[in-house]
């Protein structure tokens, strides 16, 4: 079984802080598109016309080679993603694919792929089958942006 984990809230707000200091990494962004700005601390899509933060983040709890700083957009305001063990949030859903890292305790990625969405529940429950996979990232299929981790749920 897995779960999925959102950005934490504390991520959020530190961004708005860095916002109001002037950190040129946050930016007050508009949505131009559906389906272009997923949040990932409720874990739903930014609406068109709708203000969302768009910041430089690492998704990563240690530095290793592998360790990335990327885009990721998140509503100003809005409630954390809870999901129940086993479920994907709504940014899964509405996309074809997800690219799909698994991670090493070790912080090395195991294994990367392209993942029809409608697979992924599937692939994540093989992957955590093994011992070796500590966690994952799901990530966006075109731009390879960070969406959200995945961890082996507890018993």
């Amino acid at each position: 079984m897995f779960q999925v984990t959102p950005l934490p809230t504390a991520v959020v707000l530190t961004a708005l802080a860095r916002l109001a200091e002037g950190d040129p990494t946050v930016q007050r962004r508009t949505v131009t598109a559906p389906l272009s700005a997923p949040c990932r601390h409720c874990l739903r899509d930014g609406e068109p016309g709708e203000a969302m933060l768009l910041f430089a983040h690492t998704p990563f709890d240690r530095r290793t080679p592998y360790t990335e700083t990327g885009p990721v957009f998140a509503h100003e305001r809005c409630k954390a993603a809870v999901l129940g063990r086993g479920v994907l949030p709504p940014v899964t859903h509405a996309r074809g694919q997800v690219m799909l890292r698994a991670y090493g305790v070790d912080g090395a990625i195991h294994t990367g792929r392209i993942v029809e969405t409608s697979a992924l529940a599937d692939v994540l429950q093989s992957l955590f089958a093994l011992p070796e996979i500590a966690y994952a990232h799901v990530r966006s299929a075109s731009n390879g942006c960070f969406t959200y981790r995945v961890d082996r749920a507890g018993a």
